[in-house]
């Protein structure tokens, strides 16, 4: 416990010295932020010389024009991980497992999240809050039909409806459903939950969304329609 006490309280300018392996387990206990990276160019001294897309091969420089004449700018995505509740082997023999969650952010668009092999629990409601609440579309960790079955790191469709009950502007897309399940009993569960939120839905294969800008929402796709 003091060992723990005493890595938590390392001032901020020493995180760059963990490792990946030890920094994952601080940003589990809560003793070190996520990672947010997002690299860009400054253009009050980018000289337009073309050195950076020659030594990076970054496909993601563009042009762009400012009063100071052309720059160069980096359209890339935001990338945000967080520590999920997982872990295999049963109540008595747990073993808990290194899991990160992510929200991936489009420049000026919108944040789509992934969070499976999660179980779900009271202390990690302020964490799943947080993603959804900067998410457009989250597909969550489903893997059984009702909340007290939750177990083996995993959470249910009944908690991934209550989500997008508590988060009406984010479309949360049930996944990882349980293998043991027959399709039957998956689209009775989803009826069952569903009532009422038309936010919450199945992540079913071959189905497309499509981001309208214009509504600030996502947008299912007909099967005939191009993205």
């Amino acid at each position: 416990m003091a060992t723990r006490e005493r890595r938590a309280s390392l001032p901020p300018d020493r995180t760059d010295q963990l490792c990946a392996t030890e920094k994952r387990r601080r940003i589990k206990r809560g003793a070190h932020p996520p990672p947010a990276a997002h690299a860009f160019i400054n253009e009050l001294v980018c000289d337009d010389c073309g050195d950076c897309g020659v030594q990076s091969n970054c496909l993601a420089l563009t042009p762009v024009d400012t009063p100071l004449g052309e720059k160069r700018r980096i359209d890339g995505f935001t990338l945000e991980t967080f520590p999920l509740h997982h872990y295999s082997g049963g109540p008595r023999s747990r073993n808990y497992l290194d899991t990160l969650g992510y929200r991936l952010t489009a420049p000026g668009g919108p944040g789509i999240a992934y969070i499976s092999d999660h179980e779900p629990v009271r202390r990690t409601r302020a964490l799943e809050d947080g993603i959804l609440k900067g998410s457009q579309l989250t597909v969550y960790d489903a893997h059984f039909p009702e909340i007290r079955e939750h177990r083996y790191g995993h959470g249910s469709q009944e908690h991934a409806s209550h989500m997008a009950r508590s988060h009406p502007g984010t479309l949360v897309l049930a996944g990882h459903i349980g293998p043991m399940l027959s399709d039957d009993e998956v689209f009775a569960t989803h009826r069952r939950h569903s009532k009422g939120l038309p936010n919450f839905r199945l992540a079913l294969e071959g189905v497309r969304y499509r981001w309208n800008a214009a509504e600030g929402r996502f947008d299912r796709l007909a099967s005939t329609e191009r993205l």
